[in-house]
């Protein structure tokens, strides 16, 4: 509504409002069972167990995505020294793969944490772990293949047209292939460390993190000469296989 006079300005200010819409909606919902928000804090509520593992589970996951955020950073480096449009295509196939993972990947490990919660301190966790793995197999691996298979023909349809050519079509759609690759893994790896989180082992992920971060600096160093856009995909993928292994 208010883009042709704000502009960009409309978009950060619709967002806004979504963000303020989805919260309240969420309050709204949650009063129903009981919960009630209160911003009263005082120097006991601060001292509670609560609190206390809050940070003890809480601050090694903030160093580890404060990492992690700086894998996009390293990405678009090495895609700046592939000439023009490099940036834009490897977004491109990072907004697709995207789509996968927030209406089908999130939605499912969000929905697999109370599993795993309610048998954390039991001998049933390990059970209950694998099996959830292996049912995100059974749907993740028939969509990686197919994505990849078809990705060239998924970028034409969605993206070829204007100034969008079918050169940046087979580039963007190798780039979304070889991402591809590493579907399951990345599967995997949420689905790990959400376990972590659960045994609120959240140190080992952020001991992790800087070792993932320079194996990929690594991978995409190897890499991009050789394979270009593609190689920085092919070293995303690679990283997730390593660290689902690991």
């Amino acid at each position: 509504i208010g883009a042709r006079r704000w502009g960009v300005t409309a978009l950060v200010l619709a967002m806004l409002v979504g963000y303020v819409s989805q919260a309240l909606a969420l309050l709204i919902a949650l009063s129903k069972y009981g919960f009630r928000l209160s911003l009263n804090f005082t120097l006991t509520s601060l001292k509670s167990e609560c609190i206390a593992r809050l940070l003890r589970t809480g601050v090694p996951m903030i160093i580890g995505i404060s990492l992690a955020g700086l894998f996009p950073m390293i990405d678009r480096a090495f895609a700046s020294t592939l000439g023009r449009g490099q940036i834009a295509a490897l977004s491109y196939a990072e907004k697709l793969s995207a789509i996968i993972n927030t209406v089908l990947l999130s939605p499912l490990v969000t929905v697999m944490l109370p599993y795993l919660s309610d048998v954390k301190n039991s001998d049933d966790f390990y059970r209950m772990f694998f099996y959830l793995l292996r049912t995100s197999f059974f749907i993740f691996i028939p969509i990686a293949v197919f994505t990849g298979v078809f990705a060239v023909p998924i970028v034409d349809i969605l993206f070829r047209r204007g100034a969008f050519t079918a050169n940046d079509s087979a580039m963007v759609g190798n780039a979304l292939r070889y991402i591809m690759v590493g579907l399951v893994s990345l599967v995997a790896t949420n689905i790990i460390g959400r376990a972590f989180v659960v045994k609120g082992n959240t140190w080992i992920l952020a001991c992790l993190s800087p070792v993932a971060l320079g194996l990929k600096f690594l991978l995409n160093l190897l890499l991009v000469p050789r394979m270009g856009l593609a190689g920085i995909t092919t070293a995303t993928s690679l990283w997730y296989i390593v660290f689902s292994i690991v």
